[in-house]
């Protein structure tokens, strides 16, 4: 499913009016009627008692001009408050102020929403609210009447249905801000705004509905849009069945570098997801005191030691031993248990610089790049995958996590364009991002899945699939999904609690063959 930006957007405003004759204020009847028809439907006995459509001075207090026309000919009592005043209306937001003017007298003009009671509109007589101020059109945080006016909704109790997005949040980024509008209910047009997909917004956004303003499907089709929202649709066209007349020969061979004194289990649990995932074959290695816990846990994998450093790190020598288990592999897992102390550091770049196999880099392996990221461009291999959480970003572009969570797809894509990777940016809608910047934003996970190994079996996952052949974007971005349903399952018959990221790899072969079951 394709995600919009505002450019976008507009963009597609402007040439459904130029290349195909149809007038924004046709789309904006649309985008009203809409919203008043969603609000019949989802909402009729708090509708009965009364609407209060707040409206700003652009397109989005354009919709809600119209959207309180249909209602009010529908036979609702609705108020309409325009926070502004009519003069500065312009274009379709003010030929439909007038057109609803002229119809009925429910609208008010308020430069400040404390003198709403002036105007005679009582809020406790209201059943619902429709908010129709800034939409998409936010710059920089909100100001007055604004922000009185999200302070006003958000403490009334009532239920909230937002046109396009909640009031506040930046469409492009999710982000708030600085407050926004709590709806229980979106209606958008044409297409889903990232900030409606990504954390915060969605969390604003309530239940979220797509309506059909008439934009061409042509126009949609041949406009070169690089946002995603992953569906099965998409992770259908990736995974493929297995053939009867096959062997594990055929599905690849995965290594997994890591582990380290004290963390065996990360590697454990990204074989064992590579596994489940697909690999005909894995081989795991670490350090060569680990190799008693590999063998008797992991009893599907091939093992292989590495020389070590008297603490228990893969130390600097055992490069050459590296570099032989790498040939006859597929693709390469690194990371996670590591460590990162200074010889583990010195193999880890000699190594990525040999290897020429679709990588996967994940945990400790990216603290230690971020120290030299350039490393990536300078190994001139291009089918790389990182799959840091904002923590582990945040170091790799120097800036804090909460500057990461505020522009997670903007970032993500800054970062796989400049170093030429796939870039998975683990989190609450992980994003997947690929040299070209093209986006998918992951909508499988869930609060359970914020328990430690859950990045490894995610890891595992990745590189279980492109061993089997895919390549590393299509794999990062049908992991992301898969790894998300996996815990989803879990997460359905224990809500509210842990989810173990041993639970979500033995879902694994569930979510494929679902997956499988519906294309068939």
């Amino acid at each position: 499913m394709k995600v919009a930006t505002t450019e976008i957007m507009k963009s597609l405003d402007k040439k459904a009016a130029e290349s195909f004759g149809i007038p924004g204020i046709v789309l904006m009847e649309n985008a009203g009627r809409s919203v008043a028809a969603a609000v019949m439907r989802e909402f009729p006995t708090q509708a009965r008692k009364g609407v209060l459509v707040l409206c700003g001075k652009g397109n989005n207090g354009g919709d809600g001009f119209v959207a309180a026309r249909h209602l009010i000919n529908s036979g609702y009592r609705v108020a309409v408050v325009l926070l502004g005043e009519k003069e500065e209306l312009t274009g379709d937001a003010a030929a439909n102020y007038s057109a609803l003017f002229h119809s009925t007298d429910a609208v008010r003009e308020l430069k400040d929403v404390n003198g709403l009671l002036k105007t005679g509109i009582d809020l406790s007589s209201m059943g619902l609210i429709i908010d129709a101020m800034l939409g998409t059109g936010i710059q920089g945080t909100v100001k007055e009447p604004y922000a009185g006016a999200i302070s006003l909704i958000n403490g009334s109790g009532l239920p909230v249905v937002s046109i396009d997005i909640p009031s506040g949040i930046n469409a492009d980024t999710g982000a708030v801000a600085g407050s926004a509008v709590r709806a229980v209910k979106t209606i958008s047009f044409g297409l889903t705004k990232i900030g409606l997909v990504v954390f915060p917004g969605a969390e604003f956004a309530g239940g979220v509905e797509i309506a059909d303003i008439s934009l061409p499907e042509n126009l949609v089709k041949e406009t070169n849009i690089l946002y995603n929202l992953s569906d099965t649709d998409i992770i259908k066209t990736i995974v493929k069945p297995r053939n009867y007349s096959t062997n594990k020969g055929d599905y690849g061979h995965a290594l997994i570098v890591g582990g380290s004194k004290g963390k065996s289990g990360a590697p454990i649990l990204a074989a064992r997801a590579a596994l489940r995932a697909g690999s005909g074959l894995v081989t795991l290695c670490g350090p060569e005191g680990l190799m008693p816990v590999f063998e008797s846990t992991v009893i599907e994998a091939l093992k292989e030691p590495l020389t070590e450093t008297p603490d228990g790190f893969i130390g600097t020598t055992a490069i050459a031993q590296a570099e032989k288990l790498m040939q006859h592999k597929d693709v390469v897992a690194i990371g996670p248990g590591m460590g990162t102390s200074k010889q583990t550091s010195e193999f880890l770049f000699e190594f990525i610089k040999l290897c020429k196999l679709p990588m996967v880099i994940d945990a400790d392996a990216i603290n230690i790049i971020a120290g030299r990221p350039n490393i990536l461009m300078e190994c001139c291999n291009g089918n790389i995958v990182l799959t840091p959480h904002p923590g582990e970003f945040g170091r790799l572009i120097g800036m804090d996590p909460k500057e990461v969570n505020s522009d997670r797809v903007g970032l993500a894509a800054d970062f796989a364009k400049k170093y030429r990777c796939t870039l998975l940016l683990k989190g609450a809608r992980t994003i997947v991002a690929n040299r070209d910047g093209e986006v998918w934003i992951n909508p499988t996970g869930n609060p359970g899945m914020a328990t430690g190994g859950m990045g490894d079996a995610l890891t595992g996952i990745i590189a279980g699939l492109i061993a089997t052949g895919i390549d590393v974007q299509d794999a990062a971005v049908a992991g992301a999904y898969i790894h998300g349903m996996a815990g989803d399952i879990v997460y359905a018959y224990h809500p509210n609690a842990a989810v173990l990221a041993s639970d979500v790899i033995e879902r694994v072969p569930y979510v494929l063959s679902s997956l499988l079951e519906t294309e068939k």
